[in-house]
């Protein structure tokens, strides 16, 4: 444990601005540590997210400075009334079908932001997360049973949260499960199915395979009907966002080799 980087007593906060336009990378390496390592995530709101030291059991709120782009941010001390006030959930009212943070629906980019932080405090911290699809999730509504799904679209500048039936939600949201002769599933953009197989890798390892081991950028999966291994690595991971991802039939030799006994 970084010791040097724990919340002091008389600290109230902390701050990687310096001045305008100016940022410490070494505060934005602490408060990057202690969000990560030390601090108790209590309440995510996207860009607002509140914490408590699990030593004093002061609460922190880590707000960022450019709601566009996860970066530079300060960590500050919250009183609990003002925790209570701030970082609550507007639930979804029964005749509710649509939340839109469409400017061109809400007219302002400030209401804009008050949707699209509504839709954050539902899907974080109160929508049951049924089915992951990347830009497209499933929720459910633990109170009435509704199935919501959240997208990004206009090239994730917008965000929407809309209600399913029963009947979109298993049509739509279904994982196209490894046949018994596949042994490879790449998604290099030269394949013509390129884009359907990286979605399709996607939800494999989010929704169905077994995680059982990290390896750097990729992973080791176990299929839960026929106990293949499958293993997920990133090729050309030099390019930017790590490249295309690549699934892989390995034996259990390989397992062994790679991974060691106690993962079969």
């Amino acid at each position: 444990m970084k010791y040097h980087y724990i919340i002091k007593p008389s600290e109230v906060v902390i701050d990687s601005k310096l001045s305008f336009n100016t940022y410490s990378t070494e505060i934005t390496q602490r408060v990057q540590w202690l969000c990560s390592h030390y601090l108790k995530k209590i309440f995510d709101a996207g860009w607002e997210i509140l914490y408590q030291d699990p030593q004093d059991k002061r609460l922190w709120e880590l707000i960022y400075y450019d709601k566009r782009m996860w970066g530079y941010a300060v960590l500050k001390y919250i009183t609990k009334k003002e925790a209570n006030i701030k970082y609550r959930v507007e639930k979804i009212l029964p005749d509710e079908i649509i939340i839109n943070s469409d400017i061109n629906i809400v007219r302002d980019e400030n209401t804009m932001y008050k949707v699209v932080r509504r839709i954050f405090c539902l899907t974080n911290n109160y929508l049951k997360k049924i089915f992951d699809a990347g830009w497209e999730i499933l929720y459910q509504d633990p109170q009435d049973k509704r199935f919501w799904e959240k997208t990004y679209y206009n090239g994730k500048e917008n965000l929407m949260l809309r209600c399913l039936t029963e009947e979109e939600a298993k049509s739509k949201y279904v994982v196209e499960t490894i046949k018994s002769d596949e042994t490879i599933i790449d998604s290099d953009s030269s394949n013509i199915l390129g884009r359907k197989n990286a979605h399709r890798i996607h939800c494999l390892t989010v929704n169905y395979l077994e995680n059982i081991a990290k390896n750097g950028w990729g992973a080791l999966y176990k299929d839960p009907k026929d106990n293949r291994f499958w293993e997920l690595t990133y090729p050309k991971s030099e390019m930017q966002g790590g490249g295309p991802p690549l699934l892989k039939n390995i034996d259990i030799s390989m397992v062994l080799l790679k991974y060691g006994k106690d993962k079969i």
